[in-house]
């Protein structure tokens, strides 16, 4: 019992220690004005597979130029990843900048400019497969199941030392049984 209270111990403090450096690590990149997306479609490949995550950090607009890859906004709930194959002055006010943009597995430009206010940023790191797990974790049911995950590795972590708890007071009050009916025998013995 103790080996398996062992190996649940050290799997509950593996687990927990990953867990919090994961977070703490997301955390101290969100205050550094990275994001962390999932590639959701195959309009990078091969730079950016579908499912995996980029780490995505604010660039200065100025900077960019024709060859850059940069994440822009589309609409309220939609990030686009794609590079840029061209830096348009407005015509209307030439102290702004739009960028024609393309998926690098695309045929054919993106239909729409980009304007330089919906530039997010540009990415700087890429995890294949990781925006998979990321994605199931955002979103029911893989949330349900990393709590319902959590609740159990919990459980199972506290378990062996409340079946312990029963054990030594189980052999606690079987001692103390053992103990009167010893003294009972030497109070029959002594009369």
């Amino acid at each position: 019992m103790e080996k398996i209270k062992n190996i649940f111990s050290t799997l509950f403090t593996v687990l927990l220690s990953a867990l919090m450096l994961l977070t703490f690590a997301l955390i101290g990149l969100r205050f550094a004005g990275v994001y962390a997306l999932t590639v959701l479609s195959g309009s990078m490949e091969p730079t950016y597979p579908t499912g995996s995550m980029i780490l995505v950090k604010p660039v200065d607009v100025d900077q960019l130029a024709a060859g850059d890859i940069i994440t822009y906004i589309i609409s309220d709930n939609t990030l686009v990843t794609h590079r840029i194959t061209g830096v348009i002055p407005d015509e209307t006010d030439p102290g702004i900048i739009r960028f024609s943009t393309k998926g690098d597995a695309n045929n054919t430009e993106d239909m729409f400019l980009v304007h330089e206010n919906n530039v997010v940023g540009t990415p700087i790191f890429c995890v294949p497969k990781v925006g998979y797990v990321i994605n199931f974790v955002k979103n029911p049911p893989g949330t349900y199941i990393v709590i319902a995950g959590a609740s159990l590795v919990v459980l199972l972590a506290f378990l062996p030392d409340l079946f312990a708890k029963d054990e030594d007071e189980d052999e606690n009050e079987q001692e103390k049984k053992d103990s009167e009916a010893d003294a009972d025998d030497i109070a029959v013995k002594s009369e």
